[in-house]
C-alpha cells in the first residue's frame, strides 16, 4: 500500500540511529529500481523501521511511498 510520506511520523526520541548516514548508493539505488522493501509503519501512522529509506525517498522528491502497516 502506498501512502504520502508527509503522513508517516517519526518520533526522534525513540530512533537508535540518530545519523543516517551517506545515502547517495541508496538514493541511486531506489531511483534506478524502485523502493524494494517498503517502510513499516503501524497503524497510526508512527514509523517503525526505514528511516533512511524514508529518507532517501523524501530527497528523491517523492510525494508517496510503499508501507506495510503492522499492528
Amino acid at each position: 500500500m502506498k501512502i504520502a510520506i508527509e503522513l508517516i511520523k517519526v518520533d526522534e526520541e525513540l530512533r537508535i540511529r540518530k545519523e543516517v548516514g551517506d545515502l547517495t548508493s541508496l538514493e541511486e539505488s531506489i531511483r534506478e529500481v524502485g523502493l524494494i522493501n517498503p517502510v513499516i509503519i503501524d497503524e497510526n501512522g508512527n514509523l517503525l523501521a526505514g528511516f533512511r529509506r524514508l529518507a532517501a525517498c523524501k530527497n528523491l522528491g517523492m510525494a508517496e511511498i510503499e508501507v506495510s502497516v503492522i499492528d
